[in-house]
Parts: structure tokens; C-alpha cells; sequence
């Protein structure tokens, strides 16, 4: 399927009509009054509309007459923003139709990368980009920066992180480490023949991916963050420094660091364990939520409790995006998601020869007004440790789920970022 605009005689017809075309050539359209089923045309030739709903057959006097298929992503993306902000009432079909032309244009394979076979999501030709997810997600979190940047003139790359999604999983915790994760993420490189990449990291991806900037300064030529800052080496081992710091309050490191606890409690109903996440974090909760969550629940609580049940799902998050990341956990569990919060300790010890190295390529970081790490957390470290940080963008009215919640300009950020880069020198690559 490709993603088009319609013309009229020529020029833009005055209510903007997107349509998506399927292989069998059948065309489907959307304006902001109708939807409707019309029947492959060829290029300067009448629409005709199938006869297939009276929505469709009423669709048709607005499209007589003579259309021209403009194939341009970019022109499409821009008109769906200008009817997004036109027909709000519009939006979520909008999203659907985009994203689900866009996700046909990215392919999958599995590529045996440090001793696990890995799932790997991929559009587009030209320098790398390699997008690491975080917790609890997999490569799907992508899936509307991918084309968008394919779009672009970029080999866009998501794989799923070890143990979660369609990888595999690893049962012994020390295979989580952050040197095992970081070497998966050059071992991804070389298997797919590309000497470097840009790190687009958020969450938990971030982590892996500030630390394979410090370990692979050579094959890392930019870095852009998601939600999680960099954050220098502690003095003393994380995880009893965390505890110490939330005293009798709920920490989520803390709290996972049991194994099977967390485990227990998610997946007694991951659908459920999925929703009440997305919709606590997302810049949707009430605005006193995040206080409550990471301030005032009791350490004694579960990692769900005090998340309230949304009323319905997000635009940016539909039942169907919950199905699919559900059907993923429900395959896999959650162990192997958690499994690098295990290893904050570990980490520490192996990696020391870290502590004095600073992030050096250009980075970016972005994350939503309404996350906590914004609202509770502070910057001042990452500006010290990352001196090429070229920018911190914070987006209104958006929390932790940044790339998905506002998918736009998170990828408009992204390609400018992207296009500021030095070119790379090819003999680096030999």
C-alpha cells in the first residue's frame, strides 16, 4: 500500500481526501465527511465509486471529475496535521489510515546477533538508524517513526531488545547485563553490514543506548534520548542507594528486583497490566497521578496499584496497538523486560571504567512536560556529561509515551536533528 493525496482537475479539491491503495487495487478513501470504498482508477481518469455502501455511492459526487495521485509521504503527513487540526472529531481515523498504510511499507526478518536470534523491524535505505524500545514495549513503539523517516532517505531499524517481542530470550538474569545489551546493539550492525548508526533510544532502550555510546564512540554517530536522561555512574551500588532514597515509598527498581514478584502481578492480565500502564504514564492521567504514583504510594504497594482504569483507550494507543503488544507479552511474559533492571548492580561493578566518560557524539533529548522524570527528575547531570547536547525539547501536554503519544513532531524533530549531522566519512566504514 502507498499513502497518496487527491487532486480535482488539477489542484487540491477544497475538502483534502486521502485514500489508501491496496494491492488489489482497491481504493480506500476518507474525507472528513465520508468514508467510503472506490474502485482503482488510473492516473487523469474519473473516479468511480463502488456500489458497495450507500456511504460510498453518496462519496461519489464529490468525487467526480478528473484526479491526479500525488505520492509524496511527506505532502500526506502535512495535510493530515492541517485536517487533524481542522476535524478534530476526524483524528483518530486519520491516525488509523495513516499508520496502517505506513506499517505495510516496513518488513521483518530475525538475524542471529550475539548469541540470540533477533526480531528486527526495518524500512527505508541510507545511513542507519537504529531505534531501541523500552519497558514495557517492543519494536512496535516505532511503528510511526520508521516510515516516517524511510520517508526521509534513512534505513530505519527496530529491533525487539532481547528477551522481549518475537527475540529470544535468554532465561539466565546476567544475560541482561548492560554489556550484553550494548554488544547486541553493534552485533545488530555488523550482521546488517552497517558500520554505524544513530541511536534513537527511549526508556530503558535509552540506558542501552547512552552506554553504547560510551563503549562505541566509532560506531554510535549520534545519539537521540527519549524520557530517560543520561545519568552519570553513583558513588555507591544502585539499588541500595535506591532504597535508601525512597525510604517507605514504591520504586519500581526496587520492586522488580525480586524475581518472579513483578512477573506475578503483570501477567495475571497483561491486556489489563498494559492499559493501566500506558494510560497512568501518558499525558491522558489526571495531572496529580504522577506525584501520587512516585510519591506517595507505600513500598508495601504492587507496581498496579493506584493506576485507575482509563475510560477508553487513547487515540494514539487503540485497542488495536493494545491486541498486538498484549498478544507479544502474552507469548513471552515480562521476564525478560525486567531482567535489566536486575542487573543495575552488575553494571555498576562491570562497567566501571565508565565513570569518567562522557557522551561526545551530537545528541538530542526529548521528552513530554508531563513525564515524571520532567516534572520530578532534573537535567543538570546530562548537561555536564554530554557536552555536543545540541537540544532539549520538552512537548506540551504529553507524558511518558513520548514517540507514541505525539508521533509527529517527535519524527519532525528527528529527520531536522538528523539532516544537521556531519556526513559521515566513508573511509571510516572500511
Amino acid at each position: 500500500m502507498r499513502l497518496t493525496t487527491y487532486r480535482r482537475n488539477g489542484t487540491p479539491v477544497s475538502t483534502a481526501v486521502w485514500f489508501a491503495e491496496a494491492d488489489d487495487g482497491t481504493l480506500w478513501v476518507m474525507t472528513p465527511h465520508n468514508t467510503g470504498k472506490v474502485k482503482r482508477v488510473r492516473r487523469n481518469h474519473a473516479a468511480q465509486v463502488a456500489p458497495s455502501t450507500p456511504r460510498g455511492r453518496a462519496l461519489g459526487s464529490a468525487m467526480a471529475g478528473v484526479i491526479d495521485i500525488v505520492d509524496d509521504l511527506q505532502l500526506a503527513r502535512r495535510a493530515n496535521e492541517a485536517l487533524r487540526k481542522k476535524y478534530g472529531w476526524m483524528r483518530r481515523g486519520l491516525d488509523l489510515l495513516l499508520s496502517r498504510t505506513a506499517m505495510s511499507d516496513i518488513t521483518h526478518r530475525t538475524i542471529h546477533v550475539n548469541d540470540i536470534d533477533m526480531h528486527v523491524a526495518e524500512a527505508g535505505q541510507g545511513p542507519a538508524v537504529l531505534f531501541l524500545h523500552g519497558f514495557p514495549d517492543v519494536w512496535y513503539a516505532w511503528r510511526s517513526q520508521l516510515p516516517a523517516l524511510a520517508a526521509a532517505g534513512y534505513h530505519t531499524i527496530a529491533p525487539d531488545l532481547r528477551g522481549c517481542g518475537q527475540s529470544e530470550a535468554p532465561r539466565s538474569i546476567e544475560k541482561y547485563s548492560m554489556r550484553t545489551m550494548t554488544a547486541d546493539v553493534v552485533g545488530l550492525l555488523d550482521a546488517m553490514g552497517e558500520h554505524s548508526a544513530v541511536l534513537v533510544a527511549h526508556d530503558m532502550g535509552a540506558h542501552v543506548g547512552w552506554t553504547a555510546a560510551q563503549r562505541f564512540p566509532d560506531r554510535v554517530r549520534a545519539i537521540v534520548a527519549l524520557s530517560s536522561p543520561f545519568m552519570p555512574r553513583s558513588p555507591t551500588p544502585p539499588i541500595q542507594r535506591l532504597r535508601d532514597a525512597a525510604r517507605d515509598r514504591f520504586h519500581f527498581v526496587s520492586y522488580v528486583q525480586e524475581p518472579g514478584k513483578a512477573e506475578a502481578e503483570l501477567e495475571v492480565d497483561v491486556r489489563r497490566s498494559l492499559r493501566l500502564f500506558v494510560h497512568a504514564l501518558s499525558g491522558d492521567a489526571p495531572p496529580e497521578l504522577v506525584h501520587h504514583l512516585f510519591m506517595e504510594r507505600s513500598s508495601t504497594s504492587g507496581c498496579l496499584d493506584g493506576m485507575p482504569e482509563p475510560h477508553r483507550m487513547p487515540n494514539w494507543f487503540t485497542e488495536d496497538d493494545l491486541e498486538y503488544c498484549a498478544r507479544e507479552f502474552e507469548r513471552t511474559g515480562f521476564a525478560g523486560a525486567l531482567n535489566p533492571y536486575r542487573n543495575f548492580d552488575r553494571d555498576w561493578i562491570e562497567l566501571a571504567e565508565l565513570a569518567d566518560v562522557k557522551v561526545h557524539q551530537p545528541a538530542l533529548y526529548m521528552a513530554g512536560e508531563l513525564d515524571s522524570v520532567t516534572r520530578l527528575g532534573s537535567l543538570d547531570p546530562m548537561r555536564k556529561w554530554v557536552p555536543n547536547l545540541r537540544e532539549i525539547v520538552i512537548l506540551s501536554a504529553c507524558g511518558h509515551w513520548i514517540q507514541q503519544e505525539r508521533p509527529e513532531p517527535v519524527s519532525q524533530q528527528l529527520i531536522a536533528f538528523l539532516k544537521n549531522l556531519p556526513v559521515e566519512d566513508p573511509s571510516s566504514a572500511s
